[in-house]
């Protein structure tokens, strides 16, 4: 994601995840959980996806919460999950993740292009 914020412009991004929780803990002070916040969780929360996606859904959602650091899901009125939870979250993901990986290695952009490379290397 650094790659693609500093092709955007953006400079002095942080480049570990280390950095990244730093570089957010220097917003604590202006942070707020406010009605506008509020909302906007909201909706997030109940974005309308199907009915199989749901469940897929709501383990990404989950999940999102799990890098937050505690000072911040203190603001959001959260509390920090369980070592398991989390592990669990994270395992689920990585085997669920395995398809679409394999459909994005097989028919995603890297894959159209490196067919259409090997296509005119052989003409």
């Amino acid at each position: 994601m650094n790659k693609v914020g500093e092709m955007l412009g953006a400079t002095n991004l942080p480049v570990t995840f280390s950095d990244a929780r730093h570089a957010m803990s220097q917003y604590e002070p202006e942070l707020v959980f406010d009605q506008r916040t509020r909302e906007t969780l909201q909706s997030i929360e109940s974005y309308s996806v199907d009915l199989t996606e749901k469940p897929f859904f709501a383990l990404i959602l989950s999940a999102s919460f799990d890098i937050v650091p505690n000072w911040l899901l203190a603001k959001l009125e959260r509390k920090s999950d369980t070592c398991l939870h989390i592990n669990a979250r994270r395992l689920a993901l990585q085997i669920a993740s395995k398809p679409v990986q394999w459909m994005l290695d097989e028919q995603g952009v890297s894959a159209v292009a490196k067919q259409r490379v090997k296509d005119l290397n052989l003409l």
